[in-house]
């Protein structure tokens, strides 16, 4: 299985208590926790790693230390709201060995399609194709990608393929029709569609929730390989269950709040929650504290041998 078909952990990266300064120890600690499992590889400085939070020498560190921590394949997010931005971030990428490149269209402003074309063709070129380039489509946050963008960027060489965070299963089904004609990475980055596009062989996908509970991804991805439908509609249904707490927050607070309880890590929020939120947040972790070792000794059982 290649490093683009399996499952993906989309690194947190932990900011400081007193600035908006990452926190590299325990940044360290949680590709440390990562490293553990035969993940795929992991996303660092992706949507779940705060990207936008950090400068771009702050990113340039942050790629460093990971890549020369980790045991797993890295696939750096170099998204930046420039050109010059994302190609500073993916050459360096590039320099230090990591292993694939995920890239956002810029954000904030709003760009069109033909726009968008020639932004992936300029960081192909400025960049090489040394690294597999992946567009990011994440339209939540940024300017959406239209597929016929994807595709014609696909068919002209200038990305390697796609990870699709929308949700929308209609533009999955048309990704996964075109892999047919001509073979590209495709990735899911929408949790609640695993079940639909994992009966398709060869399509990957990264995961923030995934970076707080591995085990669970990863048995889930074992157990639909297997055709062993019991177990994999348990599985699926934990993950929604995970989903469904995750859409309560902003960004990924609730990966965030699981992987500190595991491993008891501090990890600030960006913005002070409202009171209710912070409520919720704490029944969140009572649930996540009696859910986890019901999904850990189920996750072993699909794992064990036989």
């Amino acid at each position: 299985m290649s490093l683009f078909e399996g499952v993906i952990a989309a690194s947190v990266t932990p900011l400081r208590a007193d600035s908006y300064e990452p926190n590299l120890a325990a940044f360290l600690e949680a590709v440390d926790f990562l490293c553990q499992y035969p993940l795929a590889g992991i996303v660092v400085l992706g949507s779940t790693g705060d990207m936008v939070h950090f400068d771009v020498p702050e990113r340039i560190k942050i790629l460093e230390f990971a890549r020369k921590r980790s045991a797993l394949p890295v696939i750096a997010g170099v998204t930046h709201s420039t050109l010059e931005g994302t190609v500073e971030l993916a050459q360096h990428a590039v320099e230090i060995g990591c292993d694939g490149l995920l890239v956002m269209p810029p954000y904030y402003f709003r760009y069109g399609q033909e726009e968008l074309k020639t932004f992936y063709r300029e960081v192909a070129r400025r960049v090489g194709v040394k690294l597999p380039i992946l567009a990011y489509h994440i339209p939540a946050f940024t300017n959406p990608l239209a597929l016929d963008t994807v595709w014609q960027l696909i068919e002209e060489g200038a990305i390697a393929g796609v990870k699709d965070s929308s949700g929308e299963a209609e533009r999955m089904e048309w990704l996964i029709g075109k892999r047919s004609l001509r073979p590209f990475h495709l990735l899911n980055g929408a949790d609640r569609l695993l079940r639909q596009v994992w009966h398709h062989p060869g399509i990957g996908c990264i995961s923030g929730i995934a970076s707080a509970v591995p085990e669970l991804f990863l048995a889930y991805r074992a157990a639909m390989s297997g055709a062993r439908q019991a177990e994999s509609a348990r599985l699926g249904d934990y993950v929604s269950e995970f989903c469904n707490w995750f859409d309560e927050f902003p960004d990924a607070i609730a990966v965030k709040t699981a992987l500190a309880s595991r491993r008891r890590l501090a990890i600030p929020h960006a913005i002070p929650l409202s009171f209710e939120r912070q409520q919720k947040l704490v029944d969140f972790q009572g649930w996540f504290e009696s859910w986890l070792p019901v999904v850990l000794e189920a996750s072993t059982a699909v794992s064990a041998p036989g």
